[in-house]
């Protein structure tokens, strides 16, 4: 058995585009919007799995490692994720020193509670249930003294999600989670500033006020793909976002960081491109999993070869099933009836 806790991987950078994109807010004459697109190329993925092994408990699960799945059941319960023991060092204007460690857990957290007892009130599980609406900032916890990043999310379809993330998890976030288009709104000071305005879109706007359900994400990302037009879906994000952010920013109530927002990205927006071509091609021809019970089913008594992870897909090659895809975040903090064979 194992759970899969964290991914990595290496992120280079594919080219950078400049363009002018004509935006319309309203009645108000359009306004052109600087963009700068910069595509970064994902190799050499990895899946960090704790293993139920006393003797060895953690592995690196490399592209082409055969996972072999048990009979009858392949896909247990979310597990409690356990702590993330975080150090810091030395933080500067320009860069961060910190040490960090990952503890794991093998209980499973009472109902609606995304921690066990033992771990609900460490610094992490402070700064995860703060993430999901739950606390306030600790002044005391490091999670919270560490700058964080302000997204937006496009799928290819209508909606849009506005999100967070702490920045050291940096460009992984965008591999956690099923994305076609990121856009970069802010770097704020801390995760307490950046909450704030996530909130504040999340319910100030109404192409940020219901983000979709995974598999309308799904739908919307593979059609993108398939398209393969990614100069038309810039325009229609662009356009989409600076109308979000300037209906959510004119609100009554604000918050104060959010209230020259809107002018800066009209000056400058920065988007982001995460891709993976090789894999990508893979996963048009690929199944896809929209939830963990047709992942368990696909799965269960069988061989599968870890290829990679593509747009927030880890991507399967299946004995006697072919490639199979299954969003990163139906297999993280997962009980997985499984082995690692090679």
């Amino acid at each position: 058995m194992f759970a899969v806790r964290a991914l990595n991987a290496v992120f280079d950078v594919g080219g950078v585009v400049r363009n002018d994109i004509e935006c319309r807010v309203g009645l108000l004459p359009p306004r052109v919007v600087n963009v700068i697109m910069t595509t970064y190329r994902v190799r050499n993925t990895q899946l960090l799995a704790q293993l139920d092994d006393p003797r060895n408990g953690w592995c690196l699960i490399k592209e082409g490692t055969v996972i072999k799945f048990n009979e009858g059941e392949a896909l247990g319960p979310k597990l409690c994720p356990g702590a993330v023991h975080l150090d810091l060092i030395e933080k500067t204007d320009e860069s961060i020193t910190f040490h960090m460690v990952r503890e794991g857990c093998w209980e499973e957290p009472p109902p609606r509670a995304p921690f066990c007892p033992k771990h609900f009130n460490t610094r992490y599980g402070q700064y995860v249930r703060y993430v999901f609406g739950s606390g306030k900032p600790n002044p005391d916890n490091p999670f919270f003294h560490l700058p964080a990043l302000l997204y937006a999310v496009f799928y290819g379809g209508d909606r849009l999600k506005v999100g967070t993330t702490i920045i050291i998890k940096g460009l992984r976030r965008f591999l956690e989670q099923p994305v076609y288009l990121v856009a970069l709104l802010k770097l704020c000071r801390n995760i307490g500033e950046a909450r704030e305005l996530e909130v504040w879109f999340s319910k100030s706007s109404r192409l940020f006020s219901q983000a979709p359900s995974m598999k309308s994400r799904i739908g919307d990302i593979i059609r993108s793909l398939m398209r393969k037009d990614l100069a038309k879906d810039t325009c229609r994000f662009v356009r989409s976002l600076i109308l979000a952010v300037t209906e959510a920013t004119s609100r009554r109530g604000r918050p104060s960081s959010s209230k020259s927002l809107a002018d800066q990205l009209w000056r400058k927006l920065s988007v982001i491109n995460v891709t993976r071509p090789d894999l990508e091609e893979e996963l048009l021809k690929s199944r896809v999993a929209v939830d963990v019970s047709m992942a368990g089913k696909v799965l269960a008594g069988r061989a599968a070869e870890f290829l990679g992870i593509v747009r927030g897909f880890i991507l399967l090659r299946v004995d006697n099933a072919g490639n199979f895809a299954v969003p990163y975040e139906v297999f993280r903090d997962r009980l997985t009836y499984a082995r690692v064979t090679s």
